[in-house]
């Protein structure tokens, strides 16, 4: 299976006022791990990831922001979060947001 990322310029991300926005979201914690996730509201998941009772993301210390986009569709938002969650999309963060070696 070949994997494809997206062209962001064909679904865009305009922000037309009164629309609900679907962002996808890289975060990290102190240690350099990675979490990948979308939402409706970036402020509140931020808070949830957090907070002491998130499921993955709880006890793991403060998590970030360091990567967003936005998509008017919660379809192509899905699509775009499973392709950043692929072996080459985890690579794509490692190597171009964090700066790091790729893994193979």
């Amino acid at each position: 299976m070949v994997e494809r990322f997206i062209d962001i310029e064909k679904v865009g991300s305009s922000i037309l006022p009164g629309r609900t926005m679907y962002i996808v979201y890289v975060i990290v914690n102190e240690d350099d791990t990675i979490y990948v996730g979308q939402t409706n509201n970036l402020e509140r998941r931020l808070l949830e990831h957090n907070s002491k009772n998130g499921h993955f993301t709880g006890n793991k210390g403060i998590w970030r922001v360091i990567y967003k986009e936005e998509f008017e569709n919660r379809s192509f938002a899905i699509k775009r979060e499973n392709e950043l969650k692929s072996s080459r999309g985890r690579n794509w963060i490692r190597t171009e947001l964090l700066g790091r070696a790729s893994v193979d």
